[in-house]
């Protein structure tokens, strides 16, 4: 027979073993301190030695990398060089450059040159109607007649009714287009009905006119280029004004007048 008394004996004894050491599984358990592994401490940081280094590399405005010993930098010159070589740029505005004003002295009064190619101004403002007497002898000479002495000197050979037109040249000369008007009795000339044809094709296109022994009449060459004439900037009476001046017969009395009727 079983001893039991003996077995609830030893039950009983490991019960109070297990009682006495139950562990709260709540808590963290933990190493003892001298089984802990601690992360290595991070070592002090020494100074960066820059004696080799060379310098960053700058940056263009493109975004490229600028070498300074493959391109070293140039030094400014001053603003007062005249060498510099935006100072060696010439500039084509010559009247800007000019600090004068250009005077006009004289322009003719005539036909074009045969050798020139010139335009005339499709401004009514620069065309005109006039009577005027040409001279020949000693000299050519045109003189401004005013119209208060017309009806005096009617019938003179020398006393003209001439249009008077602006015209230039490809070099932008001035100069006062003079041509003869048909006979107040309504007869046709060929030369001058030829003339005012060109004159009317002179306001589109440069023309040159010469005389043709051939026909009789005025012809003209049509330049190939067609570049906008350089007109000038006076007013059309101020033109006239120097291209009649002291040529302006306003008296019967005139030095002009009084050699034509052999007046002392």
């Amino acid at each position: 027979m079983t001893d039991n008394h003996g077995y609830y004996n030893r039950k009983n004894e490991s019960d109070q073993f297990h009682e006495s050491h139950d562990v709260n599984t709540s808590e963290v358990i933990q190493a003892p301190i001298s089984e802990r592994t601690d992360p290595p401490a991070p070592k002090p940081e020494s100074a960066p030695d820059n004696r080799n280094k060379r310098p960053p590399e700058e940056t263009s405005s493109g975004g490229e990398q600028v070498d300074r010993d493959a391109n070293p930098p140039n030094p400014s010159p001053p603003d007062d060089d005249p060498f510099a070589p935006e100072k060696l740029k010439l500039s084509q505005n010559f009247e800007a450059l000019s600090p004068t004003k250009h005077l006009r002295t004289a322009i003719k009064v005539d036909k074009p040159s045969k050798e020139a190619f010139v335009r005339v101004s499709t401004d009514p403002a620069y065309w005109a109607d006039a009577n005027i007497i040409e001279l020949t002898e000693p000299r050519q000479e045109t003189y401004w007649v005013v119209p208060a002495l017309v009806g005096a000197l009617q019938g003179e050979k020398c006393f003209i009714r001439v249009k008077l037109a602006l015209g230039v040249d490809r070099n932008g000369t001035p100069f006062i287009w003079k041509i003869k008007l048909p006979p107040a009795d309504g007869r046709k000339q060929l030369w001058v009905d030829s003339m005012l044809q060109i004159l009317e094709r002179a306001k589109t296109e440069w023309v040159r006119v010469y005389w043709s022994d051939a026909t009789k009449a005025y012809e003209a060459r049509i330049a190939e280029g067609n570049s906008a004439p350089q007109w000038p900037t006076e007013t059309f009476s101020e033109l006239l004004r120097i291209a009649f001046k002291d040529r302006v017969i306003d008296r019967l009395d005139h030095p002009v007048i009084k050699e034509l009727y052999g007046r002392d």
